[in-house]
């Protein structure tokens, strides 16, 4: 499995993916992305727009290991581009049970 090192949760008013936090020294935050980071869209494509839009199913789904986030940071209305390079994600056997539970929101 290949992980891009935060985890996140669906937008206020289902808009985007809030990052809730960011593996240190992973590769979200290598790239820059930073708690609180809105991400708005998944390599060019909206993460709001499309209906049933999932982006733990679409990162899940993808085997690229770059992807692209446009983020948006506090009031700016710019999006920042982040460039992930997705690295293994390494879970230990006895690891697994306390995982499980967010394996689906944390990637």
């Amino acid at each position: 499995v290949l992980s891009v090192g935060m985890g996140f949760k669906q937008g206020p008013q289902g808009v985007g993916f809030l990052v809730t936090n960011v593996q240190p020294g992973g590769p979200a935050e290598r790239a820059g992305v930073q708690s609180g980071d809105l991400i708005l869209t998944y390599n060019g494509e909206s993460v709001s727009l499309r209906p049933g839009a999932s982006l733990p199913e679409a990162l899940a789904d993808n085997t690229d290991p770059i992807v692209r986030f446009g983020v948006r940071r506090g009031e700016s209305q710019n999006l920042i581009s982040a460039v992930v390079v997705r690295t293994p994600l390494n879970v230990t056997a006895s690891a697994t049970s306390s995982v499980s539970s967010s394996v689906s929101s944390s990637v």
